[in-house]
C-alpha cells in the first residue's frame, strides 16, 4: 500500500502538460484504494467488535457507545443549516469554552425540557448574536427577490407596487416622474405669485 502512495506523490513531478500527470495520480490512488479496502480498511471496526470476550462483549460495546456519545457531545458542535459564512463563528469557539457551554447550559436545559417536561424553558445562544441580524437582513432580501411580500391584484409573490425584480412597475415610475415635474411647476407658481 506505501508503494501506491508513493508512486501518486511521484507522479506530481510528471509536467502538467501531459496526459499522463492525472491519470497517473488517479491510478496509484485507485490502486490504494483496492489494497485498503479488503485489507486494513475493515480492520477498525472488526476490532473494536471483536476485543472485549463473549461474556462481556454486550456490556463493552454500549459503553463504547456511551463514551463516543459524550466526546460527540462535548467536543462536535452542530453544522446542520448554517452557511459556510456562520461556520466561520462555529469554529472560531474554542474547544474548551464550547464543551463548557454544552454541559453548563445544553445538557441543564435538555433535562428541564425533555425530562421534566418545562415547555417555557429556554436557552442561551453560545454563538454572537450579530450573525443572527445578518440572518434576518439576508432573509428579508431574500424575500425581496422572490417576490414574496404580499399580493398585487390577486397576484400571489408580489408587494403591491413591485415588478418581478422588487422594483416599481413601469407605469408607477412614469407617473411618480410626472407627479414631480407637475409639483416643481406648482413651486414655480407660487414663487411667482410671492
Amino acid at each position: 500500500m506505501a508503494w501506491t502512495l508513493l508512486a501518486a506523490g511521484f507522479s506530481f513531478y510528471i509536467p502538467t502538460t501531459s496526459t499522463a500527470h492525472l491519470g497517473l495520480i488517479a491510478f496509484f490512488i485507485y490502486l490504494f484504494a483496492a489494497f485498503y479496502s479488503p485489507g486494513e480498511g475493515p480492520v477498525p471496526f472488526t476490532y473494536s467488535a471483536e476485543v472485549f470476550p463473549l461474556s462481556h462483549r454486550e456490556v463493552g460495546m454500549g459503553g463504547m457507545n456511551v463514551l463516543a456519545f459524550l466526546m460527540i457531545l462535548s467536543v462536535i458542535p452542530e453544522t446542520k443549516q448554517r452557511t459556510l459564512e456562520e461556520l466561520d463563528y462555529v469554529f472560531a469557539v474554542p474547544t474548551g469554552r464550547f464543551a463548557a457551554y454544552q454541559w453548563g447550559r445544553v445538557v441543564p436545559w435538555w433535562i428541564k425540557r425533555w425530562v421534566f417536561w418545562r415547555r417555557g424553558e429556554t436557552i442561551e445562544g453560545l454563538y454572537k448574536e450579530d450573525n443572527a441580524e445578518r440572518r434576518d437582513e439576508e432573509g428579508d432580501r431574500r424575500l425581496r427577490l422572490r417576490g414574496e411580500k404580499g399580493d398585487d391584484e390577486g397576484k400571489p409573490g408580489k408587494a403591491q407596487g413591485e415588478n418581478d425584480f422588487g422594483g416599481e412597475t413601469k407605469e408607477e415610475a412614469s407617473s411618480a416622474s410626472s407627479g414631480a415635474e407637475q409639483g416643481e411647476g406648482k413651486e414655480k407658481e407660487v414663487g411667482k405669485a410671492a
